[in-house]
């Protein structure tokens, strides 16, 4: 909260239907006062948060890399069977390192509502977590670890402190200790303590760590009805980081003293803590409160950012040598060394409708040694295994997409066995476990596909045209004929009249789906095509997605989706809506997944909300010569953040990556800006652009791949 001293005009009620509280203020007031040393302590650690907030800060937050945090889940249980009661399963412990790092990266896709006014503040704070590989004794591990005691439930904070943390702690310096279980008896009363945690200057070897409710812990499993999202455990980590809640340690305007601050600058002052979800905006201490921080009161689906003060502070206690200073290299207990994994078979899926195709299959350098090389292995059925070079550098975490050579079988259950080996020349990884999969498929002969470059005008007046098909939801109201053309360069289009409903028809899908395409002589393929489209108002509004299908429509991949003014072509109006020719766009899609294949059907689905009239035309697919592109498709690993995005978005590259250069387009394929890239992390100030969908474009030697970007405002 800023440190400025403000009158209270007036303080508004605050919601306080669902008291369910975080503890760590009153546990810390406690040790506090438990002895002069302990008091003494507090004060201490007060005076550092005072000393950073006043320290001077870096001009950039670009030049950060990511900290890995290891963490064990210890879970408690009065013998209770695996997945029974609090004897949680590994998917739900799994569940909540996936929450943390989504929030902590700011990529949950909640983050699209903060506030226009706090969207600025919203930061990545470059710290990421991972269940331990290794136990302290260098044994491998799950990360988890499942202790029975004969105890119903934990009821106060003497039995945690005493019992259940000394005998169950592993080593502080180099996990995160979590430990999930009942709590009951003292954490009940005057409301329900759901979690608390340690603050890093103001901890002990036998007691650092979170301690939580069983059942606010990730986003699947057994859980408490407003901690779903797996946020308690988000904001008791942000504790553990060195953050104090957003209104101090007590109730009250900023009155000078270490009691009303959270030693923040770019928090507003708040009087108080915010329960439930209230609606913005909410007032106090003459400001507009951020009641959508993570280290407020609010419920899961309410909170959704860090502030950039906050995110430096949780990564400078890491990474300047304060009490988490251990963590900057406690990497080597999430990863192996070298670790090439095969991750996923994209293509084929389980059944597909060719005879010959080209398999896709997904890499993943799971290790923390870059992996410069490798060899890919592969065979059909029982057949010899073939091999291809892998010769693409794989940074820490880092991901690429493989297209294999053309496969041909008979039509049938087949089975296809892919295996990643030999990375930087090594026979053998230290982690074999993942090197290999296989996936059964069904293959049969769905066809011919027509060869690309295409263009679907409709001007040869049948609807749909040849092989087209409409997926309509039962309702009278789908796809059509339009007697209106893009630009005026025909006479038809095809056209949906989302007012042609009695009611709001709320989400209604119709999907119009084309033929299958062979883009595989065209190199890059892009799918471009005009749309014209008009909301009727604020409320009544329809949105476009856009997929594409390997196997004939089994399994679809969305490539786009947006809606009502960011699709909009021309102003609201409460009449059937007919484009004028200066009332259409063109959209351009590059569709890198789909390069090399054989047979590739298009979805374009209309979302009904009981909108105006949604009009395409001039569906074209087209590429470039297929002797310019290299038959492996590596994607790296690219992190685009936030996104949506307000004024700044980030892009996160590997340590080491090949591009040269930053571009961003427009869905018209207008260049908006070009810059070089001169370090790992690329800001690109974004506060001039409309919202709408853009395009990123990453280029260098030999290398171009794209990203989508969303901005909303």
């Amino acid at each position: 909260m800023k440190k400025n001293l403000l009158a209270i005009a007036a303080l508004l009620a605050l919601n306080v239907n669902a008291q369910h509280f975080c503890g760590t203020d009153e546990y810390v007031q406690r040790k506090a006062a438990s002895s002069p040393e302990m008091a003494k302590q507090l004060n201490d650690m007060y005076v550092k948060m005072d000393a950073y907030r006043t320290a001077p800060k870096p001009a950039s937050r670009a030049a950060k890399t990511i900290i890995y945090v290891p963490v064990v889940f210890h879970v408690i249980h009065n013998n209770k069977a695996y997945g029974v009661g609090e004897n949680i399963s590994d998917e739900q412990v799994q569940s909540q390192i996936d929450a943390l790092n989504r929030d902590f990266a700011l990529q949950a896709a909640d983050t699209s509502t903060i506030p226009a006014e706090f969207k600025p503040l919203a930061a990545n704070t470059y710290v990421q977590f991972c269940l331990a590989k290794f136990d302290p004794q260098g044994n491998p591990t799950n990360g988890i670890e499942r202790i029975a005691f004969s105890k119903i439930s934990w009821n106060n904070e003497n039995e945690i402190e005493s019992q259940m943390k000394p005998s169950t702690i592993w080593d502080r310096k180099k996990y995160l200790n979590i430990w999930t279980c009942v709590m009951g008896g003292d954490f009940n009363n005057g409301g329900m303590v759901l979690a608390y945690a340690t603050l890093p200057y103001f901890t002990s070897n036998t007691t650092d760590g979170v301690v939580a409710r069983y059942n606010t812990v990730g986003t699947t499993g057994t859980l408490m009805g407003s901690q779903k999202g797996g946020r308690t455990i988000v904001h008791e980590v942000g504790h553990w980081l060195g953050l104090l809640h957003i209104w101090g340690n007590q109730a009250g305007c900023y009155d000078g003293t270490f009691n009303t601050t959270d030693f923040i600058d770019d928090t507003p002052d708040q009087y108080d803590k915010y329960f439930g979800c209230p609606s913005y905006p909410q007032y106090s201490c003459g400001t507009s409160n951020m009641f959508v921080n993570h280290m407020d009161y609010t419920d899961d689906n309410c909170r959704t950012m860090f502030t950039k003060d906050q995110a430096d502070v949780m990564y400078n206690t890491i990474n300047t040598g304060g009490s988490r200073a251990s963590f900057k290299t406690a990497i080597s207990n999430c990863y192996y060394s070298i670790d090439g994994a095969m991750r996923a078979v994209l293509l084929p899926t389980d059944t597909i409708c060719n005879l010959s195709f080209k398999p896709v299959i997904e890499v993943k350098n799971e290790g923390i040694a870059t992996i410069n090389s490798a060899t890919i292995f592969y065979k059909i059925d029982n057949g010899t295994f073939q091999s291809i070079p892998f010769n693409k550098t794989l940074g820490i975490q880092d991901k690429s997409y493989i297209t294999l050579p053309l496969q041909t079988v008979t039509a049938g259950d087949h089975t296809l066995t892919v295996t990643f080996e030999k990375p930087n020349g090594i026979t053998i990884d230290d982690n074999t476990a993942n090197d290999i999969l296989t996936v059964n498929f069904y293959a049969y002969d769905g066809g011919f596909a027509l060869p690309a470059p295409i263009l679907e005008d409709f001007e040869l007046g049948n609807f749909p045209p040849d092989n087209w098909t409409i997926d309509n939801k039962g309702t009278a109201n789908t796809w059509e004929g339009g007697q209106a053309s893009a630009y005026n360069y025909g006479f038809y289009s095809a056209v949906i009249n989302n007012m042609n409903y009695t009611s709001n028809p709320k989400g209604t899908r119709d999907a119009l789906i084309t033929d299958d395409y062979d883009v595989s002589q065209i190199g890059m393929p892009n799918l471009k095509f005009d749309m014209a489209y008009c909301r009727v108002n604020v409320n009544r509004y329809d949105s476009l997605a856009i997929y594409y299908s390997f196997d004939c429509g089994m399994q679809w991949n969305l490539i786009y989706k947006n809606g009502g003014t960011a699709i909009a072509t021309a102003p609201d109006q409460t009449a059937f809506f007919i484009p004028e020719d200066t009332q259409w766009r063109s959209i351009n899609l590059p569709l890198p997944a789909t390069v090399g294949q054989n047979k590739v059907r298009f979805k374009f689905e209309n979302i009904s909300n009981w909108g105006n009239a949604l009009y395409l035309d001039n569906i074209n697919i087209y590429g470039t010569p297929l002797s310019a592109i290299n038959n492996t498709i590596a994607k790296v690993d690219v992190s685009v953040y936030p996104n949506p995005a307000s004024d700044f978005v980030y892009i996160s590259l590997p340590t080491i990556h090949p591009f040269t250069k930053v571009e961003v387009f427009n869905i018209m394929g207008q260049k908006i800006s070009s810059q070089n890239i001169s370090q790992r992390v690329v800001e690109l100030n974004t506060q001039l652009l409309s919202n709408g969908t853009y395009f990123i474009r990453l280029t260098g030697n030999n290398i171009i791949q794209h990203e989508s970007l969303i901005i909303s405002k």
